[in-house]
């Protein structure tokens, strides 16, 4: 028999029982710090082309949440994390609303998916099936809504700096390998943050 990553908190529990939204909370100030945070480790581009395009691991606490409670407890972290980051944005809100949409995309299909085999396999299935997801929503977003939006905010052709094309050269690399960070931070992370969870 494959061996189960067992969950923070047995399936029986309801998502809003008192413990439940406490964890969330905790895991929503937790991605709220690593996603406001500007300066490395918590924040760092990769590619200097697009270095308007940074690496942040506000998704971890997000996805363990989703493991953990469900594919609505992690919504809700990126939600919770989006609205508090809105007050300093520096894009009109428009780069926040990018971040909400394609976090989602990353985290709703992998927990969702995980929940239907809560095995070692269905985590790791889980995580690349919500990593091809948000590559194919973040280029497509970009493609025809995001980039265009924004545009027409503050003019320039993509952010001032280059033409959609040379943009999605960057970004789906950019992509890939933020997303493969996150999902071995999530991986390695989740058993560690179960068996603290079981403590208290």
């Amino acid at each position: 028999m494959e061996p189960t990553i067992p969950p923070v908190q047995k399936k029986t529990k309801k998502l809003f029982s008192v413990h439940a939204i406490a964890r969330i909370a905790v895991f929503s100030a937790i991605a709220t710090i690593l996603y406001l945070l500007p300066f490395p480790p918590f924040n760092f581009p990769i590619f200097p082309q697009v270095s308007f395009l940074s690496i942040h691991f506000d998704e971890v606490p997000a996805l363990i949440a989703g493991f953990a409670y469900g594919p609505l407890a992690g919504s809700l972290v990126i939600v919770i994390r989006t609205i508090i980051k809105l007050p300093f944005s520096s894009t009109a809100m428009v780069g926040e609303l990018a971040d909400l949409i394609f976090s989602l995309a990353l985290v709703l299909p992998a927990t969702l998916l995980y929940h239907q085999n809560r095995t070692l396999k269905g985590a790791i299935y889980a995580l690349i099936f919500g990593t091809t997801s948000q590559v194919i929503v973040a280029t497509a977003g970009n493609l025809y809504f995001i980039a265009d939006f924004y545009n027409n905010l503050f003019g320039g052709a993509i952010f001032n700096l280059m033409d959609m094309g040379t943009y999605l050269k960057w970004l789906i690399p950019f992509n890939l390998i933020k997303d493969a960070m996150v999902s071995i931070v999530t991986f390695f992370a989740y058993k560690s943050v179960h068996r603290l969870f079981d403590r208290l």
